[in-house]
């Protein structure tokens, strides 16, 4: 699977060079939409792919990897805190009705504070149970976390720290940010999370963001993405036996919502997902998918070609008709 860049030449002109204005988001979050063009598709192309990609980007299975630094991820981060959670209440008194328990754990280093409010007070996490992790400089696996997560389970059956569970939880970030040796990533917003998990590759995720921002900082370089009505689904299915070729499991994924980003200069383009982004474990990106991206009175399509190539084409006018078009590799964007 595929990981993402720390740098970006296209991103780095497209602020003010290709979409005009100030790098700043404007303080209504949904910016004015953008004119998509043959001298900026490049930069809308690399941040839908790297904002799509980063929200589905959670499940531990897909493991990217390999030859460039992985960026931090916030909802990731706060995905992979899931299993543990449990664990984090385990062992723990009852506690007065209508109070929270309140503990400070170490980390590698520095420390997260843990409240449960337990609702049902039956000692474990369950529905209606809240439950907040409050981070000071801890570091965990080359990763340092400050500021809040806060977990509220609407349904759960099973169990968090098994293969198989269903859970229905609104995930809030409030200043909340990851920084490893690529950078660091802000985040401050609330979405709702439904799960699905029947085994390890046999797995199904479903994210809407109504509005959630993050805020890169590579290399001394922001950029800010919000993202407004936002949904994605995930899907991972489990290879049948003696599979052709050999892998452990297939997914596809699709992403809609409208971003706006500091990239375009405050400005926002609308992602429809028109064939979800599918592919194997063993391949490098999806083979398969196309998005349609929309602007002020002009669009871009984003077609995977194949697990090394995607297709680009333009239109700046608006008249259903491409007016420029071309292949890249997908590793220039992700």
């Amino acid at each position: 699977m595929f990981t993402f860049k720390t740098f970006s030449p296209w991103v780095a002109c497209a602020a003010l060079a290709a979409c005009g204005g100030s790098s700043d988001l404007p303080d209504n979050p949904v910016g004015e939409p953008l004119a998509i063009t043959a001298t900026n598709y490049r930069t809308v192309t690399q941040e839908v792919l790297m904002t799509s990609f980063s929200l589905v980007d959670t499940s531990e299975v897909l493991v990217y990897g390999a030859n460039v630094s992985t960026l931090p991820k916030p909802l990731h981060f706060a995905r992979q805190q899931l299993p543990r959670l449990p664990a984090r209440v385990a062992g723990i008194d009852a506690v007065v009705a209508g109070t929270a328990y309140n503990e400070t754990v170490p980390c590698e280093s520095g420390s997260v504070t843990i409240t449960f409010d337990d609702r049902d007070n039956n000692l474990v996490v369950s529905n209606g149970d809240v439950l907040t992790e409050t981070f000071n400089n801890c570091v965990a696996l080359g990763e340092t976390a400050n500021g809040t997560l806060r977990f509220a389970f609407n349904a759960l059956t099973g169990n968090l720290d098994s293969d198989v569970f269903t859970a229905s939880l609104t995930l809030s970030f409030e200043a909340f940010s990851v920084e490893s040796a690529a950078g660091s990533v802000l985040a401050n917003g609330t979405v709702t999370l439904n799960t699905a998990s029947k085994g390890v590759y046999d797995q199904e995720f479903r994210l809407t963001a109504p509005s959630y921002r993050e805020e890169l900082n590579l290399g001394g370089t922001v950029t800010s993405r919000t993202l407004t009505n936002f949904v994605t689904y995930e899907n991972i299915t489990p290879a049948p036996l003696n599979p052709t070729p050999p892998h452990l499991f297939s997914y596809s994924v699709t992403v809609n919502g409208t971003l706006t980003s500091s990239a375009f200069g405050g400005r926002s383009v609308v992602i429809s997902n028109i064939t979800p982004f599918s592919g194997l474990d063993t391949q490098a990106y999806p083979p398969t998918g196309q998005a349609l991206v929309t602007g002020a009175a002009s669009s871009l399509r984003i077609t995977a070609m194949s697990d090394s190539a995607v297709y680009l084409s333009v239109d700046s006018n608006g008249d259903g008709t491409a007016d420029f078009w071309e292949t890249r590799l997908w590793s220039e964007f992700l």
